[in-house]
């Protein structure tokens, strides 16, 4: 009887392990880093394909901006080192009451928190067809609702990437952003239903 029960013991704990070798083994693969709308998968940077940069930029309160010190710092997009895009109130200084106004840069005044990641072109392409949403239909632009970080995190939305919900100061954003992804690899969509912007 006391056979019986070791064995039995013996098997438990070979079933264990296998199972838990089992789960090791189903995770080594492709790591998923999706939000829900658009699947999103991160391959080996050898990877063949057609890739972009999309980088993530802020500067902190206090930056002098035209003459005037800003109150809490701005965070802004850069598609493939060339358009600077962010989201700002259309009057300044109005920050709970304005409607938003999605602007183009030449450039960055100062930048105190910036990271970059490698993107295929079909999440490039859909990063723009949001730009396009925003620019003809801007939405209303209220601290710490809708500004400047909301719209940064909508393309981390798109490629795939974690980020901090309760960071709301722009420099705090771009941290968590550079912190919770991994840069050294490339971001590819994979072939799904992508979201529809026009029911933002």
């Amino acid at each position: 009887m006391a056979r019986y029960k070791n064995s039995k013991f013996v098997f438990c704990i070979i079933l264990v392990i296998s199972l838990v070798f089992f789960l090791f083994f189903l995770n080594a693969g492709c790591k998923s880093v999706s939000q829900p709308g658009l699947q999103a998968y991160v391959f080996p940077e050898e990877t063949p394909g057609v890739y972009a940069k999309v980088a993530f930029l802020a500067y902190g309160r206090g930056t002098e901006i035209s003459g005037k010190k800003s109150i809490a710092g701005h965070a802004s997009v850069v598609i493939d080192d060339a358009d600077i895009w962010g989201f700002y109130p259309s009057v300044a200084g109005k920050f709970f009451t304005a409607q938003g106004v999605l602007k183009k840069n030449s450039e960055h005044p100062e930048i105190h928190e910036y990271v970059d990641f490698t993107v295929d072109q079909t999440l490039i392409d859909e990063i723009r067809k949001l730009i396009q949403s925003w620019e003809l239909n801007p939405p209303a632009f209220v601290i710490p609702l809708q500004d400047c970080v909301h719209f940064i995190y909508q393309v981390c939305d798109i490629i795939g990437l974690k980020y901090n919900r309760f960071a709301l100061l722009p420099t705090k954003a771009v941290q968590s952003i550079r912190k919770l992804n991994d840069t050294n690899r490339v971001y590819r969509a994979e072939l799904a239903p992508l979201p529809d912007y026009s029911a933002r």
